[in-house]
């Protein structure tokens, strides 16, 4: 399943309104996995994502979808939790120089 419906229905979106936004924000959280060192192929399939780095994607979604999210916070920590633990394993980290 394509990356976008994935995060649709993790933030419990049923129709095609907030796709541009949906979208923006799974570009956001993939620029900042980078940003981080964490790498993955630009031309990995959306399907083909390591569990970990689509997991990552989802969360970042869901701490930063909407103006009155009250979860924004635990999201964002749990994100960043996330995204230590995949630097720290090794297998996605390359230094940014």
């Amino acid at each position: 399943m394509p990356i976008l419906e994935d995060v649709k229905k993790a933030l419990r979106i049923t129709n095609n309104a907030f796709d541009d936004e949906v979208t923006d924000l799974i570009k956001a959280g993939e620029s900042d996995l980078r940003l981080a060192g964490i790498f993955f192929e630009d031309e990995t399939p959306e399907e083909e994502y390591h569990p970990l780095i689509k997991r990552a994607i989802l969360i970042y979604a869901k701490a930063h979808f909407g103006y009155e999210n009250t979860e924004a916070e635990r999201f964002e920590e749990s994100y960043i939790m996330l995204k230590k633990q995949l630097i720290i394993a090794g297998e996605f980290y390359v230094p940014v120089v």
